[in-house]
């Protein structure tokens, strides 16, 4: 599955070279583990932490693909007679489909791949693999901001991360980021970098 999603990744950001924006993301996000089967005394929390990494966004008239490559930081909190600080590490493959319903606003969803980082370690997820479902909104800002957009998106994790039989632990993201559109500063930098630099010689 992972070697799938990440070939796909790689064939669909060599397509439409000319109707691709690609750049930088970076947010935070607040997270927890679900404990499901189970009448444990543990209770899950949400914690915040951080997401970074590139995206490249395609655009067929309204619709949308969105692939990306990123470090995050799940888990949360688990509160019973101590709290324990999960710390459980990924870089997360998704592949978002969407739709523009107005100027800028675009929904979209999609499935989405990580990889433990430190699996079988200390405060870490007892599985490497995790895949879930994402969706959300992307929004693009304009005027003096037109390079930069705003994610908000929530990720519901369908892979049991708990090696042992029960109970079952499962990833609950709720993530906001900020993209920084480096192909289209690229663009213009190539149109009017250079003049700017005689200008000041």
């Amino acid at each position: 599955m992972k070697k799938i999603i990440l070939l796909s990744f790689f064939a669909i950001t060599a397509f439409a070279q000319n109707q691709t924006q690609w750049g930088v993301k970076i947010g935070a996000a607040v997270g927890k583990t679900a404990i499901i089967n189970t009448q444990d005394i543990i209770t899950p929390k949400f914690r915040q932490d951080i997401n970074v990494g590139v995206f490249r966004r395609m655009q067929i008239s309204k619709f949308v693909i969105q692939p990306e490559l990123y470090y995050q930081v799940k888990g949360g909190t688990f509160k019973a007679t101590d709290v324990v600080k999960n710390n459980y590490q990924y870089v997360s493959v998704p592949l978002l489909l969407g739709y523009e319903i107005t100027d800028g606003l675009t929904i979209q969803a999609g499935p989405e791949y990580s990889w433990a980082l430190n699996a079988n370690k200390k405060y870490g997820p007892t599985v490497k693999n995790d895949l879930g479902i994402s969706a959300g909104i992307h929004f693009d800002l304009l005027d003096m901001a037109s390079l930069f957009s705003v994610e908000l998106r929530y990720t519901h994790g369908l892979t049991d991360i708990n090696s042992a039989s029960i109970p079952d632990y499962r990833n609950r993201t709720i993530q906001a980021s900020l993209h920084y559109n480096l192909s289209d500063y690229y663009k213009w930098w190539k149109k009017h970098g250079d003049k700017k630099i005689l200008k000041l010689k």
